[in-house]
């Protein structure tokens, strides 16, 4: 019953939207689309056509656009990056846990994969090309390898001090790992 409610909700949301798209008032879309969650855009996105897909995500923040590509279907996702420039495709994913970096970067066609993963830096390269190395029906493959990791010299201080700046550490984070500059 509730998912009934809810997708009566985004296909009205579909239609108010197509309306002010075809009214030429994009500035409410654009503020339609930023109040609806992640998933609903992307649902509205799904139902599209190719041409109101794209203004869409053209109106759409470029900060906003990781979290509505985790909530795509593989081909609407694909059709989306390679239309982006690598970097803005590599700032898109930047926030993306590594595990869902490595799903959405594995079912990219190789030209954009490739493309994506020169436009990254060497750091984000490597860690997204070794959780890709794994089968995509391995544990290895849905690993999060996201981790914090300190300097012996650092004081537990300067520590707490990054975490209250931070805001909030990866999630199921439980240990920090005290490393030296060649680890």
């Amino acid at each position: 019953m509730a998912e009934a409610i809810e997708t009566n909700s985004v296909r009205g949301q579909l239609r108010t939207i197509n309306q002010a798209l075809s009214e030429g008032r994009f500035v409410s879309v654009r503020k339609q689309l930023h109040e609806m969650p992640p998933s609903d855009v992307a649902l509205i996105l799904e139902s599209s056509p190719t041409k109101t897909r794209d203004d869409l995500w053209e109106l759409l923040d470029s900060d906003f656009h990781g979290d509505v590509i985790e909530e795509l279907s593989e081909e609407v996702r694909n059709g989306i990056i390679a239309k982006m420039m690598p970097a803005k495709v590599v700032d898109a994913l930047e926030d993306m846990d590594t595990d869902d970096l490595a799903e959405t970067l594995s079912s990219l066609p190789e030209e954009v994969l490739q493309d994506v993963l020169q436009s990254m830096d060497a750091q984000d390269r490597h860690r997204a090309e070794q959780a890709m190395s794994y089968g995509e029906e391995t544990a290895g493959f849905i690993m999060n390898t996201d981790t914090i990791t300190l300097r012996p010299e650092v004081s537990i201080d300067v520590v707490l001090r990054y975490l209250r700046l931070k805001g909030e550490l990866p999630e199921n984070t439980d240990t920090f790992y005290v490393v030296s500059r060649t680890d």
